[in-house]
């Protein structure tokens, strides 16, 4: 059955709303996890007020958790690409020998898109495939965002640990 048919009937508007309540704590969790922090759950009713006006544009039914995912990852990059607060320069404080590379920190010094990709598919479990489906863009580029990702945050360990190193020469 069609969506649009579907949306004619109060009961069915019903149900789709009983759908999108399924699915807003994992875009809630998708919201966080990609760099939302509070303004997560706002993000996840932004994303349910969206689906409501524009559920014509669902082809298929089954795939409603896969369309509310990527709206809620557009989203979400939209919103931390357009923060203000650019991320830290460096990921550790060199001289305290103590302080251990914070995961945290090295994901916010990410370009928004690597980042998603990373968190998506290492943090979530997602697919390449999936991710991909989510953020609107090719497999191969997430393929290639995962693997300029693992690479900056490679060199950022070995500054790391190459200062770390150092400190305890000293």
């Amino acid at each position: 059955m069609h969506m649009e048919s579907l949306l004619d009937r109060p009961s069915s508007l019903e149900a789709l709303d009983a759908a999108f309540d399924r699915h807003f704590a994992d875009l809630v969790r998708l919201s966080r996890a990609l760099g939302a922090g509070g303004e997560a759950e706002d993000i996840a009713q932004e994303v349910m007020v969206y689906a409501r006006a524009h559920v014509w544009q669902l082809r298929d039914p089954d795939s409603l958790g896969s369309w509310l995912r990527a709206i809620a990852a557009r989203k979400t990059i939209r919103l931390t690409a357009s923060r203000k607060n650019p991320p830290d320069s460096h990921v550790y404080a060199p001289g305290d020998p103590d302080l251990r590379l914070d995961l945290a920190d090295a994901l916010r010094r990410l370009p928004p898109r690597e980042r998603a990709a990373v968190t998506l598919v290492y943090m979530l479990g997602y697919t390449e495939e999936a991710t991909a489906q989510a953020l609107g863009v090719r497999r191969g580029t997430i393929a290639a965002s995962l693997f300029h990702a693992r690479n900056k945050m490679a060199t950022w360990l070995i500054e790391y640990e190459r200062s770390d190193i150092r400190g305890k020469a000293k």
